[in-house]
């Protein structure tokens, strides 16, 4: 066992290494300057401000360079800021990061609400109607992709289709248990599969 665990270890650490490696080259897979392309979106045109951004970024120097510099900053919990609202991304995870909690519980408890009860069914209805609807659900449940079935839920749940809507749950915002059902749920039925 002990083995094994390290093993697991070991590989884990060149799989993150190399999940890092390809996180980072997917920047140079878009088409054009990423500093231009980051200030273009801010609606600045000037060629000077871009090399400014190109220093301050180290775009100027090779990638592998590049790669070295922001994998030392990211060991070190330095994220950057943020093109959008110039925070620091650090301090954005912090403050979100109760909120992300919340709905990391509400998805569990959500998933062991509709996985605990449909496992007891399937043992105790082995072989009969309510095991096949359970195994029909699991499948359902591990073949949906989270983002589909969230938008379903929007769809039934908040804005509608072409016919009416329940219009229950909202689909932005924070602060409220109701705001939390439609994610918590999204996320949930994935795990209860």
């Amino acid at each position: 066992m002990y083995r094994y665990t390290l093993r697991r270890a070991v590989t884990s650490v060149f799989v993150l290494f190399g999940v890092s490696v390809v996180t980072y080259l997917m920047m140079y897979l878009t088409p054009g300057d990423p500093a231009e392309l980051v200030l273009r979106a801010q609606t600045v045109h000037d060629q000077a401000a871009v090399e400014r951004f190109r220093e301050q970024y180290r775009l100027d120097e090779p990638v592998w360079i590049q790669y070295g510099h922001w994998l030392w900053d990211v060991l070190h919990g330095d994220f950057g800021r943020s093109y959008v609202t110039n925070r620091p991304v650090s301090a954005m995870l912090v403050d979100n990061a109760p909120s992300t909690a919340i709905l990391a519980v509400a998805a569990m408890a959500i998933a062991l609400a509709i996985a605990v009860p449909a496992g007891v069914v399937s043992a105790v209805h082995q072989g009969e109607v309510p095991d096949s609807v359970s195994q029909v659900g699991s499948l359902l449940g591990v073949s949906m992709p989270n983002f589909w079935l969230g938008y379903i839920l929007i769809l039934v749940f908040s804005i509608g289709v072409p016919v009416r809507s329940l219009g229950v749950f909202p689909v932005s915002g924070a602060g409220s248990l109701d705001r939390l059902v439609l994610p918590a749920l999204t996320l949930g039925s994935g795990v209860a599969a």
